[in-house]
């Protein structure tokens, strides 16, 4: 896929994607691979892999904290007092 129908895809500017992917290439998220004086290819590397595993593992915790929210008041008490729950 081309650069331009990812930005629109993804919604978001072509120069903020170039960014974006340049930064993931020198944090070694991704590898950049150039295919002809025109194309280029990017991998996700086995850190991007660990990376994104990290960030569903924490987004996982995070809607799990997100619904103690909803708990009735005593026991959402008890847990602050623990700190095991703390308000944002």
């Amino acid at each position: 896929m081309k650069i331009t129908p990812l930005a629109g895809r993804i919604n978001v500017n072509v120069s903020v994607l170039r960014e974006y992917l340049d930064f993931m290439v020198h944090q070694n998220l991704i590898e950049r691979e150039k295919i002809t004086k025109t194309r280029v290819s990017y991998m996700v590397t086995q850190r991007g892999i660990t990376v994104l595993r990290y960030f569903h593992e924490l987004e996982d915790v995070l809607s799990g904290l997100k619904s103690m929210e909803s708990l009735p008041l005593p026991i959402n008490k008890h847990l602050r007092k623990r700190g095991e729950f703390e308000d944002s």
